[in-house]
């Protein structure tokens, strides 16, 4: 990860990102494709907020989400991030927390409250 600022992850498809959430965890700012199983779930702290549409792409409350295959619009979000060190900095300083949400002991606590709920 070196001097990187920015996670691109393009993905048509996933199961679960393990690398979007390992990008996270390295404080990068991610920059994710919309595709089905995990970007979303990632990259909003709540499901049901509200997205910010800036022009071609959707600034989430931990990344931002472009539209699957669309080129041109992770071209703009990642010009976006470029010309906004504010939004950068504010989406870098929040990706470890949202990471931490996803920790083995976090979801193995959640897992295990489940089970003893049946």
């Amino acid at each position: 990860l070196g001097d990187a600022d920015v996670f691109v992850f393009p993905s048509f498809y996933e199961g679960f990102p393990n690398a979007l959430l390992e990008s996270l965890d390295a404080g990068l700012v991610a920059v994710s494709s919309d595709c089905d199983f995990g970007p979303r779930e990632i990259l909003y702290g709540d499901l049901n907020s509200e997205a910010l549409r800036e022009k071609a792409f959707e600034l989430g409350d931990f990344g931002i989400l472009v539209p699957v295959g669309d080129e041109y619009a992770l071209a703009q979000a990642l010009m976006f991030l470029q010309q906004n060190e504010k939004t950068r900095l504010e989406y870098s300083s929040k990706a470890k927390i949202r990471a931490n949400a996803f920790s083995a002991d976090k979801i193995s606590k959640k897992f295990i409250s489940l089970l003893n709920s049946i």
